[in-house]
């Protein structure tokens, strides 16, 4: 990851209170680990200035530009009506008309 990326995870860990290391402790170097103790044991001042943006300790953070909002489907309702009755015909009926000749074929 690349450093900016990095320091959005640690933002992210501290606004969600969510602090854990896939490294077992005895792995690390002493200073990796006193440094990985201050990380778990700071209570930072955290702000919500919106949805997307907080203030950390009173620097900004925004996760907007890395939340991506996809543009909503354009889609036919008359279309969509159409690939639904299709499906429960596929998934509903097409498997129960089976089933019913299956049992009519086994009375006689």
């Amino acid at each position: 990851m690349t450093k900016g990326q990095n320091q959005l995870l640690r933002d992210l860990v501290r606004i969600t209170n969510f602090k854990a290391t896939s490294d077992l402790p005895h792995w690390l170097k002493p200073p990796e680990r006193e440094t990985l103790r201050a990380f778990l044991e700071e209570r930072p001042e955290i702000e919500q200035l919106s949805r997307y943006r907080f203030k950390i300790e009173g620097r900004e953070v925004d996760f907007a530009p890395i939340i991506p909002l996809s543009e909503p489907v354009r889609f036919p309702p008359q279309l969509a009506l159409y690939i639904g009755m299709a499906q429960m015909g596929l998934h509903e009926l097409i498997p129960g008309m089976v089933e019913s000749l299956k049992a009519r074929i086994k009375s006689n």
